[in-house]
């Protein structure tokens, strides 16, 4: 009784009932429930409280027992408690967590809410200024088809090259809307997940690239089979092949797609016996609208790179590239299982 309520060992209690260190709440509890209750049942167990020295309230699981005599009479009444300190400030620990994360719970689903608002606005306003984009582009297009076929020679040739010049500018510009909305799709579209042999993908995608005669590409025999988006790793896939045929300083040359396995994904990678990137650029080459050479040079988004990026840190791996200038450029890429 000492050691529970804090008591020091000098200090006589005998004199005291235990009723005097109960706050009234528990008193109450013990007079009109635990007694009575223990003397028609044998025993009472519930839960109480003592008044420790300083005045705090200590809560116990207290058990009531009636001792009867030989002829069914009460010779006493005793009492066993246990402290419950511990257990109710877990008790009221859990309570606060639960109610923590009742309150997260309900934040997300707002936020989770206001996200599918702000991406059906997003999907709106991508579609509104495809469309408001598009249409001039194809009205200055069709003007410049015009213009070739109606005046043919009559055109002086310095305003040919104007006019082919301008057409190229529509092109870049219908590549560069239609690759901010492939960007901005990224992760917001319900991909199905299919049974991908990873060799005929990347096969199909060497075909609808063309590549020119001269340039030759090998696809490694241990390509695998999985289980993933297949319209996503193609974009990925076609985007570092792409990249590699566009920019190589030829029109032949050499590519090699190939892979290793770990425990829990794939490392693929596209090489390139091409012009090399300087080690400075590595990063920037996968920052959207950045090119490395002029788009007069050669006809780039400067989207592609972002793209595959997003993708592949979208599916949880990570992309980069191997080079040095004038030597080969590998871009490596990981995909899980």
């Amino acid at each position: 009784m000492k050691q529970l309520m804090d008591i020091d060992d000098d200090e006589d209690i005998t004199k005291l009932s235990i009723l005097d260190y109960y706050p009234a709440w528990a008193l109450k509890i013990v007079k009109e429930q635990g007694i009575p209750s223990a003397i028609a049942n044998g025993t009472w167990l519930g839960e109480t409280a003592l008044l420790t020295e300083d005045g705090r309230e200590l809560p116990v699981s207290q058990l009531i027992i009636a001792h009867k005599s030989a002829n069914d009479k009460i010779d006493y009444i005793s009492t066993v408690m246990r402290n419950l300190s511990q257990q109710k400030k877990a008790e009221n620990s859990l309570k606060e967590k639960a109610q923590e994360l009742k309150w997260s719970n309900q934040e997300l689903l707002k936020i989770t809410a206001l996200l599918k608002k702000r991406n059906q606005e997003l999907d709106s306003f991508a579609y509104v200024t495809s469309h408001d984009l598009k249409a001039p582009l194809r009205a200055i297009a069709n003007l410049a088809t015009w213009l070739e076929e109606d005046l043919g020679d009559q055109i002086p040739e310095e305003s040919q090259q104007q006019l082919q010049l301008m057409q190229s500018r529509v092109q870049r510009m219908d590549g560069l809307i239609q690759g901010l909305l492939e960007y901005s799709r990224i992760g917001r579209q319900n991909t199905p997940i299919k049974t991908v042999d990873v060799g005929n993908l990347v096969r199909n995608i060497v075909d609808s690239l063309a590549p020119p005669p001269g340039f030759k590409i090998e696809i490694a025999d241990s390509m695998p089979r999985l289980e993933t988006k297949e319209l996503l790793l193609q974009q990925v896939f076609s985007n570092l092949i792409s990249n590699a045929i566009k920019y190589h300083p030829q029109e032949s040359g050499n590519i090699l797609i190939s892979v290793e396995e770990a425990a829990e994904f794939y490392q693929f990678s596209v090489c390139d016996d091409g012009l090399g990137i300087d080690p400075q650029y590595h990063d920037r080459i996968f920052t959207i609208f950045q090119t490395l050479q002029a788009r007069d040079t050669i006809e780039s988004t400067g989207i592609g790179l972002s793209i595959v990026k997003k993708i592949v840190e979208d599916q949880g791996g990570k992309v980069w590239v191997d080079s040095q200038l004038g030597e080969k450029t590998t871009f490596y890429f990981t995909w899980y299982k």
